[in-house]
């Protein structure tokens, strides 16, 4: 589908229908503004295609970057798109509630007016109402804001330095999610200021203390074991965690013992090469070596280079397991004793 708007493009620039003053025929929408709906009351965006359907996605794509937020042309596919993306760290979660709410939010708006040229290209007008989004994104602050009051009184109530992480980190979540949502919220109101909201700084501070106070070791066995050892590192202190190799810390309150295997698969032809990988994950209390969780993760991956999709399979084995050591940590009841 994207192919039929590159092609269209080669022949009509994008900056033509944005900026260049309408010829004779052409609607006044066309150049990027129209008095029917003037830019002080309403986010406009154009978009071009061969049918009315790809035209409107393309427009609702193109109020997208308004804000800053890209979402994908096609806009059936998009919470595909997000929810695969690679990576899993709390900036990417943060990000794709962010993404995912404005895409609800565009998918919302109007697209009123279409036109076609002579060559049969269809443009297509959507339009946001900025007070109607403001209203939105005042209750998503509301919310948040909630939220974080919540948690800020639950964590000063919780003794237990698992049971306080979850809380911690939590309350670093929903301030990186106020503080974009808050942009959104500068850029639709009219003088340009964000929502006021709680004074973050202190809670902030000793939400990051109780983070930092868990520490996790990980002993990583079988097949690339350091690159495999330094990606659940990388993964698990991109939420914030305190986590380091085998042999840097000998105390932790985590102890995490990964082990990997992967082989090549019969290519089947010489584009891509495939091998399937497998890791056993056990989680256990640093101090007693009681085994609290155990758990398996199968993958199979491709790479162009028949040297190299092992160790990819190993390397997106790490990911997996990382971010379901992550979960298992904050969400299941570990004891503090």
């Amino acid at each position: 589908m994207k192919s039929d708007f590159v092609f269209l493009l080669s022949f009509i620039p994008a900056a033509a229908f944005a900026q260049a003053a309408p010829s004779p025929g052409q609607p006044d929408w066309l150049s990027g503004q129209t008095s029917e709906y003037p830019s002080s009351a309403f986010v406009t965006g154009v978009g071009l295609g061969l049918t009315e359907e790809k035209a409107a996605d393309k427009a609702r794509a193109e109020l997208s970057k308004f804000f800053g937020v890209k979402i994908v042309s096609e806009f059936k596919s998009y919470m595909r798109e997000t929810s695969t993306g690679k990576g899993s760290s709390m900036e990417k979660d943060v990000s794709d509630a962010v993404n995912s709410f404005t895409y609800q939010m565009i998918e919302g708006s109007e697209v009123p007016k279409y036109w076609r040229d002579q060559e049969g290209a269809v443009y297509a007008l959507a339009v946001l109402d900025r007070s109607a989004t403001l209203k939105r994104l005042d209750g998503k602050l509301d919310e948040l804001d909630r939220e974080f009051r919540s948690d800020s009184e639950l964590l000063s109530k919780t003794e237990g330095k698992f049971s306080r992480l979850k809380y911690a980190l939590d309350l670093v979540r929903l301030s990186k999610s106020r503080k974009d949502f808050n942009r959104m919220y500068r850029i639709l109101s009219p003088d340009g200021k964000g929502k006021p909201g709680p004074d973050t700084k202190e809670v902030l501070s000793d939400a990051r203390k109780a983070i930092r106070t868990i520490s996790v070791r990980v002993v990583a066995s079988g097949e690339n074991t350091s690159a495999v050892g330094a990606r659940f590192i990388d993964e698990l202190t991109s939420y914030g965690l305190k986590a380091v190799v085998a042999g840097e810390r000998k105390e932790s309150d985590i102890l995490v013992e990964a082990h990997g295997e992967a082989q090549n698969l019969r290519p089947t032809d010489l584009t891509w090469f495939w091998a399937k990988g497998a890791m056993v994950v056990r989680l256990s209390y640093g101090s007693t070596g009681d085994v609290f969780k155990r758990f398996e993760e199968s993958v199979q991956e491709a790479s162009r280079d028949p040297g190299s999709a092992a160790d990819a399979a190993l390397l997106r084995l790490a990911d997996r397991s990382a971010k379901r050591v992550f979960q298992v940590i904050t969400t299941e009841d570990l004891s503090d004793d």
